[in-house]
This record gives structure tokens, sequence and C-alpha cells, in this order.
């Protein structure tokens, strides 16, 4: 995006500690041509039952899975067809592994993500080969302080009628 920001700079010599900059995004982008979902990692924290990065990419709008449930495609395309990207590096997931399909790169652990971006259409030539849509995810930046999760699940006796657990699809 292109945004103009007409200021004047006088030269004057100070001694200044670390300089933080942070940006809001606004909440409507005129110039947009794309139809992106943004998940930042507050909204990742206030959704329940999600446990992993590959069920809050299947969540956005457009996404859907494959009859297995081990691939998605977006708008009605061909797995092969979704671009991954972690931290602006294009993740090739053309190697036809072990399965005779593609490695799916959505397997980031949810604590480790900052934001993810699902891109459905009208995106740019930035992204390659992605003729489906693209993912993208940005990781968090460390820090100096610990952090973790305590993650339990709880499943009731009994056959399993609706899939693996209780909550699935």
């Amino acid at each position: 995006y292109t945004t103009t920001v007409d200021f004047q700079i006088r030269e004057t010599s100070m001694q200044l500690g670390e300089i933080t900059v942070v940006a809001q995004r606004p909440p409507v982008e005129p110039d947009k041509t794309t139809s992106k979902y943004i998940l930042s990692s507050q909204d990742m924290e206030a959704v329940p039952i999600v446990r992993d990065m590959k069920e809050f990419v299947e969540l956005q709008a457009g996404v859907s899975l494959n009859a297995d449930g081990s691939d998605i495609s977006i708008r009605g395309g061909d797995a092969k067809d979704v671009g991954y990207e972690i931290d602006g590096i294009q993740m090739i997931s053309t190697d036809h592994g072990d399965r005779g399909g593609t490695r799916v790169f959505r397997d980031v652990n949810k604590l480790d993500v900052q934001e993810l971006t699902v891109i459905s259409g009208g995106y740019g030539a930035e992204y390659g080969n992605a003729r489906g849509g693209v993912v993208s995810i940005v990781t968090r930046d460390g820090g100096s302080s610990y952090s973790g999760l305590v993650d339990y699940q709880f499943l009731p006796s009994g056959q399993k009628h609706w899939g693996k657990n209780v909550y699935d699809s």
C-alpha cells in the first residue's frame, strides 16, 4: 500500500533509548482489492475448543476440507493450489510425500502465531504459484518473560458416533 506523509525534519543531536513503533490497521482499507481474513493472537485465544492452527484455517470463509479431512482447498480449487507462507517465506508444498499428496504446512503451534491471514482471492503476483489461495502465518517475537499454556481434554466413555471426539464435525 502507498501512503503519503508530509513532514519536516530538523537536525539536532540527542541521546535516546530504544524506540518502538506500533501501527494499527485501519478498520476500512480503501485500496484493498483482495478477499482477506485476518486473525490476531487475541482472536485465536478467544475461540473455544479450537486446538491447533489447521482448525483456525478451516474456519475461514471460502476454505473447505476434502473428503477424508486431510487437506484443504480454497474457493473450490485443488489442495495443491494453496500457497503457504510463514514469516514471508514460501513453504513449497509440492513434494508429493509419502501419502502421494502434498505436504501441508498448517501444523504450527498456535502459541507461536501472532497473526494468521487467509487470502482467498484477488491477490497479487507476490504469492507466486498459489492459484487457489494463500495461508500466511506471522510468528511472535520472543520476550524477556516466560509463559505457557496447560491444555487438557476430557473424553467421556462410550462409542464416538460423531468422529474421533465428541466435538468433531
